[in-house]
């Protein structure tokens, strides 16, 4: 009889006394991966320096600019305002409180008056009149006793006058014969003192000057608009 072929085992003794020990040491491998923290290798920055992630500044907006209105006037017209009103054929001047109420009229004289403007004390008012001999003159008056001062005499034709923030000088536009018309400066008192400044000329050659000039708060600068 023929013997049969014993059928191979699929695994030897051998084979299987190195499968527990193969499972232990996997056991470990995970263990350790489990169990022992893993550190993190902080490189140098160059030169030494060493890399430190830092939060962006936060930016804080600026608060919008408050508007801080300027004091009213407090001189003797007490925040009133003087103006060029039309009365028959001539235009005079005219006061009226800031709320449209109490009326005035300052002049009465059968000639035009333009240009009024108050001195900074509000003590006095400046302003051109043809009264003197038909061309437009500097005139001062002053509003407690309404004395009259006349500051220029027959110099051209002046308009726009304007006093200095500390009411020492007095800045108005002339136009004198043909020449175009120009920026003057004055003392506050005109052509009446001689130690005072005369009227003088402060530019040559600018065509078109419009009459919109104004004096810098500390009185050193002059703005003015003109065209070329």
């Amino acid at each position: 009889m023929l013997e049969r072929k014993r059928s191979k085992k699929l695994f030897s003794k051998k084979k299987k006394s190195c499968l527990p020990i193969a499972l232990f040491v996997l056991g470990l491998l995970i263990l350790s991966f489990i169990l022992i923290p893993t550190t993190s290798i902080e490189m140098p920055a160059p030169s030494g320096l060493t890399l430190a992630a830092t939060r962006p500044p936060t930016l804080t907006p600026l608060p919008p600019p408050t508007f801080t209105p300027l004091p009213l006037p407090t001189g003797v017209h007490g925040g009133r305002i003087i103006f060029t009103c039309t009365r028959g054929d001539f235009n005079q001047l005219c006061m009226v409180n800031r709320d449209g109420s109490g009326l005035l009229q300052i002049t009465h004289e059968r000639v035009n008056q333009y240009y009024p403007a108050f001195s900074p004390q509000g003590e006095a008012i400046i302003f051109a009149s043809t009264r003197s001999k038909g061309t437009f003159d500097l005139y001062l008056l002053v509003l407690s006793t309404s004395k009259l001062l006349q500051l220029t005499d027959e110099i051209g034709n002046v308009f726009s006058p304007d006093f200095s923030p500390d009411g020492e000088k007095i800045l108005f536009i002339n136009r004198a014969g043909e020449e175009p018309a120009g920026l003057w400066v004055m003392g506050r008192n005109g052509e009446n003192l001689e130690d005072e400044e005369p009227p003088r000329r402060l530019t040559q050659g600018l065509l078109g000057i419009t009459g919109s000039m104004d004096w810098s708060p500390d009185g050193r600068y002059l703005l003015l608009s003109y065209t070329f």
